[in-house]
């Protein structure tokens, strides 16, 4: 009766940057795979879960590969927006100024936050990005419908802890079905005890480096003749990453194998010298373990400045100083006092708590 795709965080742009290295191409191989997937398996949707492209001002490079995405599928395309959505590279720009994501409008898009849809004959809601008060905010308004998307974090997709945004507790009585969620870059459907799922379709490719080895692709969501309503995960071929001690465990036959447009990556440990001659050596790009001790992308240089994407940078994207002042203030004293558990000592004391 109805078929959606459920993608999200493509993170379009035209390489990775990790430490001195970078990593060209992905996004844009990424895209053409999952149009060519989408036009097989004959969508009447897509769902795009947040963070299409890496900020709110991408590159023509990027916005073109878009363009094409959205040629070759030829289907409407529904979105929300992802925190990477919101970010603006000019940091000199306050926060109240900075624009709306209207990039993926002028492509043709359909934003869904906020909104009950009708999407292949099933009830979908969405929520854009928000702070964890504002979500949970938003997550009282949901009204009744099979799907909602959020891009939020849930505490079981991540193995830290006090870092998520939503528990299981949090689905709302309203959501009949799925939770569709963006944001964490793993793929994984948890059901409920009363049987509704929580879908993470995962990243559309290798983003950073530690995400070599998992499953990368996005959901399909199909509601039958019957009414009844499911999912299956699709994947994406993506580039893989080895992580090798010694020359000797070199997977030389699988390196050989791998396509060319995108060579896989060997993380070593061992003497970059006994790579001369090696067969696979132009077949892979070779990053020294220890030049990867933080396996993240680094800042980007884009014109008009460097994209700060440290946690003191990224503050006033995730807490509005005009609405909570004194929650930015403290915060940002936080992260950057050299004794944090000092300044927040001296904080609780002042707002006369007694510490034991």
């Amino acid at each position: 009766m109805g078929k959606i795709a459920w993608v999200s965080d493509l993170h379009i742009k035209p390489a990775a940057a990790l430490r001195r290295h970078v990593i060209g191409g992905d996004a844009f191989v990424a895209l053409t795979l999952l149009a060519k997937d989408l036009q097989r398996e004959k969508v009447d949707a897509v769902v795009l879960g947040g963070d299409v492209f890496d900020n709110n001002n991408p590159d023509g490079e990027s916005q073109n590969a878009f363009q094409k995405f959205r040629e070759d599928v030829g289907v409407p395309v529904y979105f929300i927006q992802g925190n990477h959505d919101k970010n603006n590279p000019h940091p000199s720009v306050p926060q109240h100024a900075k624009p709306a994501h209207r990039i993926l409008e002028a492509f043709g898009c359909i934003p869904i936050d906020k909104r009950l849809c009708t999407i292949a004959g099933m009830r979908v809601y969405g929520i854009d990005y928000r702070n964890r008060i504002l979500l949970h905010e938003a997550l009282k308004e949901v009204p009744e419908c099979d799907l909602l998307c959020v891009h939020a974090a849930f505490k079981h997709l991540l193995a830290f802890e006090n870092a998520f945004d939503l528990e299981e507790k949090d689905v709302p009585e309203t959501v009949k079905r799925f939770v569709l969620a963006g944001d964490v870059h793993t793929q994984q459907s948890k059901i409920l005890p009363d049987k509704r799922e929580i879908i993470s379709s995962g990243s559309l490719y290798t983003w950073r480096i530690d995400e070599g080895n998992r499953a990368h692709g996005y959901a399909i969501v199909e509601k039958d003749d019957e009414g009844n309503i499911s999912n299956t995960f699709r994947q994406i071929a993506h580039r893989k990453v080895y992580y090798v001690d010694t020359v000797d465990t070199v997977p030389t036959d699988d390196l050989l194998a791998a396509p060319a447009l995108r060579k896989p990556i060997v993380i070593f440990k061992f003497d970059e010298k006994l790579l001369v001659g090696h067969p696979a050596r132009e077949k892979a790009v070779w990053l020294p373990s220890d030049e990867l001790s933080a396996e993240m992308d680094i800042p980007e240089e884009r014109e008009g400045g460097t994209f700060d994407c440290s946690l003191l940078g990224t503050l006033p994207d995730e807490v509005d100083k005009d609405v909570y002042p004194e929650v930015f203030s403290l915060v940002e004293s936080l992260l950057k006092s050299r004794s944090p558990r000092q300044e927040l000592e001296s904080w609780l004391t002042s707002k006369g708590v007694v510490l034991s």
